[in-house]
């Protein structure tokens, strides 16, 4: 642990925040909160002309049959069928007229996410593959995600999947303990997980599976069972999402930084666990949570996405990034079925980006997807892309963080260190804070 309590002091002489007040982590780039608000419907037409590079999809299905305790994401639990089918019109409406935007462009990679998309029954799966396939011409071979949980499904659900290409199916276990389960109000018992996760590996050709590390309570045997588990089954793809338990709580009195600290440790001593048995069951670190079988089984949405691509997003409150735009669907579905219906795009926050903050997308998100020594985000590049240069207190900001070891560079490609990607999220967070990039002279 030494090495870690010399990065920690080294951390903190730098004013990185190690115990942040919110989530903790980046989600966007722009933050939502930093886009604009639309006024008008002529605000809402955004550019989708010449789209340059590779263009993903994702589709959010908002339903689920409970909250989880650590879920910030917009939810309707236990909607009633009529409910699901009247949003289902509505993703319709807005893949149609996003279709025509997009002037044909090939969608390369696809994401449905949630929520629990496999809150859907089969008929409403099936027409929502309708209208994915009549709206867009996406690539057969293309990356195509599709996210589960235990208690929603089946083996038919599993079937109608894989009929219509979905190509990795990505469950949420978080945990094999009952008693943490039920603590963030997950929705079944270790033993259905499981019986669920042998119903995959015996289904689907690729599949993935999340655990979370860092709950509270959660003691290193709870960690130990899910290796174990993975061991013995050899999922294709597992994500390990480190979860910061005190991140609601404001940085107060000394016997709070005590337990904050002490907390920290021992989700560090999880983190060098899972490492360490990854590694020696073979598998490759694929970006900053996730481990893989080969890259074939990795997440391409994700690289996509986050490699400076553009994202195409469809549902309530969905995140698109198109051509250096940022723009947000609303969070009211009355209002978001209201602008369909008048035709446009259901937009509520719109920023178009300039070079410099376009650059710094590229370098914390690249970062997000890419931070591994198998990979690396050149700064050069970017520089060279958006015509910006890196300001001389980011430049040595960034040196600092590799004299820490925090970061490191090899062959002009800058990555997290495997102690620094512990703390990936602050850094990424403090640089989003920053100037990094200005114009060239």
């Amino acid at each position: 642990m030494r090495v870690y309590q010399d990065l920690i002091k080294g951390l903190m002489s730098l004013e990185i925040d190690l115990f942040p007040s919110n989530y903790g982590f980046v989600r966007y780039f722009p933050p939502l909160d930093d886009l604009p608000k639309v006024q008008t419907n002529k605000d809402r037409e955004i550019g989708f002309e010449n789209i340059t590079g590779k263009l993903a999809l994702f589709v959010y299905i908002p339903f689920c049959t409970g909250k989880c305790s650590y879920c910030f994401y917009l939810k309707k639990v236990n909607a009633p069928r009529k409910e699901v089918n009247e949003y289902l019109e509505c993703l319709k409406k807005e893949a149609e007229i996003s279709s025509k935007r997009i002037n044909g462009h090939r969608i390369s990679s696809v994401y449905v996410g949630g929520g629990t998309p496999t809150y859907l029954d089969a008929e409403q799966l099936k027409g929502l593959f309708r209208i994915m396939n009549s709206a867009f011409d996406i690539l057969i071979d293309g990356s195509f995600t599709f996210e589960a949980s235990p208690e929603t499904l089946d083996k038919e659900k599993i079937n109608i999947l894989l009929d219509n290409s979905v190509k990795r199916i990505s469950m949420g276990i978080q945990s094999l303990d009952d008693k943490i389960l039920a603590s963030i109000e997950r929705r079944y018992t270790s033993k259905e997980a499981i019986k669920k996760i042998m119903l995959l590996k015996k289904n689907a050709p690729s599949f993935n599976l999340d655990f979370i590390y860092g709950l509270k309570n959660q003691t290193t045997l709870d960690v130990m069972n899910y290796l174990d588990l993975i061991k013995e089954i050899q999922p294709p793809s597992v994500t390990f999402y480190q979860k910061w338990f005190f991140m609601k709580d404001e940085f107060g009195t000394r016997s709070q930084k005590i337990k904050k600290g002490e907390s920290l440790f021992g989700i560090i001593a999880k983190k060098e666990l899972i490492a360490e048995t990854m590694e020696s069951l073979g598998y490759l670190r694929d970006g900053l949570y996730r481990y893989v079988k080969k890259s074939a089984d990795g997440c391409a949405y994700c690289k996509t996405v986050w490699g400076d691509n553009s994202c195409l997003a469809l549902g309530l409150s969905a995140y698109s990034y198109i051509n250096g735009v940022g723009f947000q669907n609303s969070k009211s579905f009355a209002e978001y079925q209201k602008l369909l219906n008048q035709n446009v795009l259901p937009i509520t926050r719109k920023k178009i980006l300039t070079n410099e903050e376009r650059a710094i997308r590229a370098l914390v998100m690249g970062l997000k997807a890419n931070g591994t020594k198998s990979c690396g985000v050149s700064i050069t590049e970017i520089e060279q892309r958006y015509e910006v240069k890196l300001t001389p207190e980011t430049e040595k900001f960034i040196n600092e963080l590799v004299s820490i070891k925090a970061l490191t560079v090899e062959n002009q490609r800058l990555f997290f260190t495997q102690q620094g990607s512990t703390f990936a999220e602050n850094i990424l967070l403090n640089l989003t804070e920053r100037q990094c990039f200005s114009g060239l002279d």
